[in-house]
């Protein structure tokens, strides 16, 4: 019988070749895209499970994108991670080479369609908060009024995941008169928002929900409630006074 040496073994081929290399954006270069950035690799196990999408890579080792097992996940994941996969879980890696690229979003309705649950799938914090200045600074355009917009909950935490309503407090000068002055004034915003798309246009996936700031206190959705501790300057209007924070 003929022995075969260790240098004799077909050498498996390599999973990111010099052309994906130059294809895939380096980290961090499509922040400004969140959900609609597209990833353009796929890697695959035997078994289909789990799956690994490569949004951006930072030229040796680190990706970014999706991992699907039993739960979908937007994270960082290693190029050594992959090509020791057998080493490590018993089954090889490989790249699907029949993968059409296609958006976060994309890949994540048709995971969820399968029926796996989404997990720390979330806006990049800073990202996020760059988009929702912008929104913030356009709206007070719509009402002179405004000359601040704070954001509550969600947005105040350390992730903000594309089901969570995003809370902004408007703050006016001069404030609402009385509670039927300030509801007017939000639903002036929230018809306006739905006729102009803002946060279509903005890529902002989350419900924006609006409120305003009468007598020291937060009027939202009905409710009334004392400033929150946590709470974040979206924007504010130029050459106006500081605000407690």
């Amino acid at each position: 019988m003929l022995e075969m040496k260790e240098g004799d073994y077909p050498e498996r081929r390599h999973l990111l070749t010099d052309e994906d290399r130059a294809n895939l954006p380096d980290l961090y270069e499509l922040e400004g895209k969140g959900l609609e950035a597209q990833a353009l690799l796929k890697f695959v196990s035997p078994e289909n499970d789990p799956i690994w999408y490569a949004v951006e890579f930072d030229g040796e080792d680190l990706f970014y994108g999706l991992i699907v097992d039993d739960k979908i996940e937007l994270c960082y994941f290693s190029l050594q991670e992959l090509e020791t996969a057998e080493k490590v879980y018993g089954f090889p890696v490989d790249t699907d080479d029949e993968y059409v690229p296609q958006s976060l979003r994309e890949i994540m309705e048709f995971h969820k369609s399968e029926g796996k649950k989404v997990s720390n799938v979330e806006l990049n914090k800073p990202v996020i908060f760059e988009k929702l200045k912008s929104y913030a600074e356009k709206i007070s355009t719509w009402d002179n009024g405004i000359i601040e917009v704070v954001g509550v909950g969600s947005v105040t935490k350390e992730t903000v995941e594309p089901t969570d309503p995003i809370e902004l407090i408007c703050v006016y000068a001069p404030e609402p008169k009385d509670d039927s002055d300030g509801f007017f004034l939000m639903v002036n915003l929230a018809e306006r928002e739905r006729h102009e798309g803002l946060s279509e246009l903005l890529q902002i996936p989350n419900d924006i929900d609006f409120g305003y700031e009468m007598e020291g206190r937060y009027y939202l959705n009905g409710k009334i409630m004392d400033k929150p501790e946590n709470r974040i300057t979206i924007w504010r209007k130029p050459n106006e006074r500081e605000f407690d924070k």
